[in-house]
């Protein structure tokens, strides 16, 4: 909210790895550009399921992500 009054816009890039069992783990902000919305796209991150995790040679292995958040006002 507090962003959102000064009228900020922009992107979180949000570093997470998907576990060999699909959890969401290790969720760092590789670049914010806010910090109220910084810990927004980190709590988003955390909230999620289960995902598929990758696979190396047919065995669940863990994938490092990063996922862009985008941050915009209706106006």
């Amino acid at each position: 909210s507090s962003a959102q009054k000064k009228r900020e816009e922009g992107t979180v890039y949000v570093s997470f790895i998907i576990s060999s069992t699909g959890e969401v783990t290790n969720i760092e902000i590789v670049k914010g550009f806010y910090k109220d919305c910084d810990k927004e796209a980190a709590r988003v991150i955390s909230m999620m399921n289960k995902w598929e995790p990758g696979l190396q040679n047919k065995m669940p292995v863990a994938v490092k992500m990063v996922l862009p958040i985008k941050f915009k006002l209706d106006i």
